[in-house]
């Protein structure tokens, strides 16, 4: 009295949900990290939310102290899931804003995306002078179909040649052709 069944015959299709949808708007204002699960490799470092910068107010902050010296200190994105959106181009927004102490340009903000299993730089600007809030208008296209990521590497000799590097209003969008 049992009955088998057998698996029907050809290619098997399975549909895997992963990440967060796009669009997508970070602008801090719920004063956290952790609301929209944003991570740090290889730990927080000098990573604040401030409360008083930004366009507007609050915005992520790399600051120069504690010290660090031969630092690397990554804020790390959610997931995102970009699969459906294989025929259109893919775009990253933000806001950056330099405080500079002193003009030695060996302190760096390199701005990567990760798709293909591994991490891809997308930008690098160093503290060659303050810089006012700025918009950086980034193509990260090649992410298009795929889970990704992205994230800001504040990486230096010594941080205490600048003093906070400022991001605010990241936005992550698709545009279809």
């Amino acid at each position: 009295g049992q009955f088998g069944e057998s698996l029907p015959d050809g290619p098997l299709h399975i549909t895997i949900n992963y990440g967060r949808q796009i669009p997508f708007f970070e602008s801090w204002d719920h004063g956290t990290f952790s609301y929209n699960e944003w991570r740090f490799a290889p730990s927080q470092g000098n990573w604040v939310i401030d409360p008083d910068e930004g366009i507007p107010s609050p915005s992520a902050n790399f600051r120069w102290q504690p010290p660090q010296v031969n630092y690397s200190f990554a804020l790390e994105s959610p997931p995102f899931n970009g699969l459906a959106f294989g025929c259109a181009a893919i775009w990253l927004d933000f806001d950056l804003k330099l405080s500079d102490h002193n003009t030695t340009g060996t302190e760096k903000m390199i701005v990567e995306a990760y798709y293909n299993n591994e991490w891809h730089k997308k930008a690098e600007i160093k503290n060659m002078g303050s810089l006012p809030w700025t918009n950086y208008h980034i193509d990260i296209s090649p992410a298009r179909g795929k889970g990704f990521r992205v994230r800001f590497r504040a990486e230096g000799q010594n941080s205490s040649e600048i003093l906070n590097w400022f991001i605010d209003n990241i936005y992550i969008y698709p545009v279809c052709y």
